[in-house]
């Protein structure tokens, strides 16, 4: 007495095993993917070595016909990952954070009329006055003030420089700040002194 082989024969359906062979196997209830025929023909058994396979019980996992009601770990989990992302980037961290220019005064690229008794540079974060350094170089290209500059009582993020009479002609400012997290900037702008 022959017994019929169960094969499976598509990977874009959905068969329903529930009696037969298949019960003997462990191949029962709605699989989706996978579908399954019947056949009774002892000399087609090899037909499943061409590409026909069974999918055992262990590797198989039920997928409901709702897409509303499917497994949705992985996705959610993506999901929750990108939200995460995003509110990490969102949030302010010290380790962005860099003493960048602010404003100045003399502004930068200004043109004034009289030489201004002191130079001040205010900064987006606070600075550590012992690590920075402010230079002021006249038209000629020669340093005419230089030296550590001094906080602001007021504020700490203004970096303060007193600066000798300077004759009309063109300024460039070269400043050097850390600051109090560590993190080193540094820039140039010029200013001119009319009269």
């Amino acid at each position: 007495m022959h017994r019929p082989n169960l094969l499976a024969t598509r990977v874009d359906g959905v068969g329903l095993l529930s009696s037969g062979p298949a019960l003997a196997h462990g191949f029962t209830g709605l699989h989706r993917f996978v579908s399954a025929r019947v056949i009774d023909d002892p000399n087609v058994a090899d037909e499943a070595s061409l590409g026909d396979r069974i999918v055992p019980p262990r590797l198989r996992r039920s997928v409901s016909n709702d897409p509303r009601r499917a497994n949705r770990g992985p996705v959610e989990l993506m999901r929750c990952g990108v939200l995460i992302g995003l509110a990490m980037l969102a949030q302010p961290s010290p380790a962005f954070s860099h003493a960048f220019l602010d404003h100045a005064s003399p502004r930068v690229g200004s043109e004034i009329a009289t030489s201004p008794p002191e130079l001040s540079i205010t900064f987006t974060q606070e600075v550590e006055p012992l690590f920075s350094t402010i230079e002021v170089d006249g038209p000629n290209g020669v340093a005419v003030a230089t030296g550590k500059p001094r906080v602001a009582p007021d504020n700490n993020q203004r970096l303060v420089l007193e600066l000798p009479k300077l004759t009309p002609g063109t300024y460039t400012v070269i400043w050097h700040v850390t600051s109090v997290d560590t993190h080193k900037t540094e820039g140039r702008y010029t200013f001119t002194v009319t009269h």
